[in-house]
């Protein structure tokens, strides 16, 4: 645990250029949650913890992906995007920094190591020194608002011209400041959490796996319902500009289900059976679907616009393949949608017959029945939404040039269609493996 919390704070420490990290943060919030993964099973406030760091790698993870997006030619997105993360991060991180040390606090009383004063001081340091190095970051990307004078056409005549001045500036104060937190915080670590900590943690787990399992499978079911939650997203239409290539493609929402139950299969929860290979091979097949949508948007967007279509023949031939690919990538979606719900509904069944003496409060086959009644229900709501979603997509793309206005109608069937898929997956969270938990 120690070691991969060190190994945490070093990838922490290197300062930022916007949204340039060299030591990617999301890999320090990666060892987080290794270094805390058997303690988050057995203590609440290393749970806590936990969760908050995932929602870290959530954030920071879309900032390298943001990465992509920036140009150095536009000053102005470099500002926008390192604004909006440092926001995110500020807003995220503050709440993650405080659970973090609270969560050290606690683990230095299980061996009467007392950090007293020095725990509040160094919380204090790590705050400030987080905040401070996001700023540091921001700051040499404000040169970019003196664009907005009209009179500023070349950069020489606005303050752009000072911006490698004041990522250097920027680059060694964070450094510095950093440094001194590095060593701080290390010293740190090392009292707050002893071998003796480590070893009683390794022991209530090893205690707990052999008296409580149900509580191991209720959160890693849960964990696995989240990732698949957090899938759904991709369904949204983030359409990359003048190429209209979808960046957020439909086929991670099955890939990430599936990692998700690949997950479960390594912990020994989840047995392989018919839905298993019948998602894979939906998760497949929409893998090529997706490839055949990409090349042949790029194929026909690289030559011609939308307008080129009425008007030049070849266009016109290029562009009934854009519309097959679309058409058959929309269908892959629906049976996409159905078979992870089934896969969703087959599990948490199986789970319900597994811990029944969890729900012995109740008539099993009376909850069985309800359980059964209302996921029926969900997920017919998700194939019928995607369905609607599919046919409008479909016409969306034949009829897009046309009536591009059909985007807007195509956005808000996708979020519906999002929420239907989290309300579904939040019902079996809630009535299965959350129930699991609190009866544990």
């Amino acid at each position: 645990m120690l070691k991969l919390l060190i190994i945490a704070a070093i990838f922490w420490f290197n300062p930022l250029v916007s949204n340039i990290d060299i030591l990617p943060d999301i890999i320090g919030y990666l060892l987080v949650i290794k270094a805390f993964s058997r303690a988050s099973y057995i203590y609440g406030f290393v749970d806590d913890v936990y969760t908050s760091a995932k929602k870290m790698c959530i954030i920071t993870g879309a900032k390298i992906f943001s990465m992509l997006l920036v140009s150095s030619f536009d000053p102005t997105l470099s500002l926008l995007m390192s604004f909006c993360f440092g926001l995110l991060e500020v807003i995220f991180g503050i709440p993650f920094l405080i659970k973090l040390f609270n969560a050290y606090s606690h683990l230095a009383s299980l061996d009467n190591t007392s950090v007293g004063v020095s725990d509040s001081r160094i919380k204090t340091f790590t705050i400030v020194a987080f905040a401070s190095r996001l700023v540091l970051a921001m700051l040499p990307d404000l040169t970019a608002l003196s664009l907005n004078n009209a009179l500023s056409i070349n950069a020489d005549y606005t303050y752009l011209r000072f911006r490698p001045l004041f990522i250097g500036f920027s680059v060694i104060v964070a450094l510095v400041i950093n440094i001194i937190w590095l060593v701080k915080y290390i010293s740190y670590l090392r009292n707050a959490i002893t071998k003796d900590t480590e070893n009683k943690c390794s022991f209530e787990y090893s205690e707990k796996t052999s008296t409580k399992k149900s509580v191991f499978v209720a959160k890693d079911n849960m964990r696995a319902v989240i990732f698949t939650m957090l899938g759904s997203v991709f369904i949204f239409d983030f359409t990359w500009e003048h190429t209209y290539v979808d960046i957020f493609q439909d086929f991670m929402f099955p890939v990430i289900t599936a990692l998700a139950l690949g997950y479960l299969f390594f912990k020994g929860i989840y047995k392989l059976n018919k839905m298993s290979f019948l998602l894979l091979g939906v998760t497949v097949v929409n893998i090529a679907l997706n490839i055949f949508e990409i090349v042949s948007n790029t194929g026909y967007f690289e030559k011609y616009n939308l307008a080129s279509m009425l008007k030049v023949s070849e266009a016109e031939s290029l562009y009934f393949l854009v519309c097959v690919s679309a058409v058959l990538s929309a269908l892959s979606l629906v049976a996409t949608c159905a078979v992870i719900a089934m896969v969703m509904k087959s599990n948490a069944r199986t789970s319900i017959l597994e811990h029944k003496d969890l729900f012995s409060q109740s008539d099993i086959d009376y909850y069985l029945k309800e359980f059964d009644r209302r996921t029926k229900k969900n997920a017919l709501i998700v194939v019928a939404l995607s369905s609607v979603y599919a046919v409008e997509n479909s016409l969306m793309v034949i009829l897009k040039p046309y009536a591009e206005w059909m985007v807007l109608v195509n956005m808000v069937i996708e979020i519906a269609l999002i929420i239907s898929i989290i309300s579904f997956a939040l019902y079996i969270y809630d009535e299965v493996y959350k129930r699991i938990l609190t009866f544990s």
